[in-house]
């Protein structure tokens, strides 16, 4: 029985340490994201959208006339309340029709390609 409840231990160790790992990486990932987000009206850096349900988020949120607020804070929350369970990743997207535009450098505020930038600084610390 001791080696059961050990291995049931260490099983539920192991599951916190990565899943604090996961959360770690997404929430740096979903913040390097928004930063590098050129702003015009501020919609394309408000619709960083955090999934946690093993399905991509849907939509937008706001417009360009009236942009979303809080959306990292909101994102923030979502990665923090996140429990490591099998095959159920985070997902972190942007539905932001003009999205592909500014991420081929159609900004002059961010260089092209600043999503794979993003999530490669956020790769270097881990």
């Amino acid at each position: 029985m001791a080696r059961g409840s050990q291995i049931i231990r260490i099983d539920r160790e192991l599951k916190e340490f990565v899943g604090e790992r996961v959360k770690k990486h997404a929430s740096q990932t979903l913040t390097n994201l928004h930063a590098a987000t050129p702003v015009d009206t501020g919609h394309a850096r408000a619709n960083w959208r955090v999934s946690t349900t093993g399905r991509p988020p849907e939509g937008v949120i706001g417009s360009n006339e009236s942009p979303s607020r809080g959306s990292l804070a909101r994102g923030l929350a979502q990665i923090n309340a996140y429990v490591l369970r099998k095959l159920q990743p985070i997902i972190i997207a942007n539905n932001v029709k003009y999205m592909n535009e500014l991420n081929n450098g159609h900004s002059s505020q961010a260089p092209t390609n600043f999503i794979q930038a993003a999530v490669a600084a956020s790769n270097k610390g881990r």
